[in-house]
């Protein structure tokens, strides 16, 4: 009997390199939810100590005067007296955080984009006028939805927006 050409030798290959690097159940797990990481393990780019590096303590935000001269390219009106204050209210973190995130408002970010309501109809617009447009700008990215982040594709949790809204008061 001859023997079928299946799609098991990626898989199979997969699982040998688990195997290999001694991934646990809770790893595999949160593996299966990232499948561009199952990629790279399949194919040898990364493995159990690269991504325990990349996860614990190698990574750290910049400074919040880093992340300020960042803002200021794109925001040059950025009261960064004021981030400093908060920052230095905040300076002791727990240990486990990563650090502090310089993040303006949503609201004023929409407002100097021209985009009208940034919870609701213009949060797609806005999205790609950001995050997405400055992901595309550091690193190969591509927006496979450009131009169709409309309400009934992407929006925010009317709870989220509610909290954003609080926080920005």
């Amino acid at each position: 009997m001859a023997t079928q050409t299946t799609a098991w030798g990626p898989l199979k290959a997969l699982i040998q390199r688990f195997d290999e690097h001694g991934f646990s159940r809770q790893e595999l797990q949160r593996l299966v939810e990232a499948s561009d990481i199952l990629v790279q393990i399949g194919n040898g780019t990364l493995t159990r100590e690269m991504l325990t590096r990349k996860v614990r303590g190698v990574w750290r935000p910049k400074s919040v005067k880093e992340q300020i001269e960042v803002l200021r390219k794109v925001y040059p009106d950025l009261d960064s007296l004021y981030v400093f204050q908060l920052a230095w209210e905040q300076r002791n973190i727990p240990q486990e955080a990563d650090g502090l995130f310089v993040i303006p408002k949503l609201t004023s970010v929409a407002k100097k984009l021209g985009v009208d309501d940034p919870f609701v109809s213009g949060y797609g617009r806005l999205l790609e006028m950001t995050i997405l447009s400055h992901l595309a700008d550091q690193r190969p990215f591509y927006n496979c939805r450009a131009g169709e982040l409309t309400p009934d594709r992407v929006r925010v949790l009317a709870s989220a927006a509610e909290s954003i809204q609080l926080i920005e008061r």
